[in-house]
């Protein structure tokens, strides 16, 4: 059976997803010590 493309179709979006929210907090700490610094 093609057990092994349903697990990529599971794979492939989760890391996806583990991207997008890696690039958010990395751009929420660059934002929040810019601003820490400013004041």
């Amino acid at each position: 059976m093609n057990g092994g493309e349903r697990a990529s179709q599971i794979l492939i979006p989760s890391v996806m997803v583990d991207k997008r929210a890696g690039l958010k907090l990395m751009n929420y700490s660059v934002n929040s010590s810019i601003n820490g610094s400013r004041e």
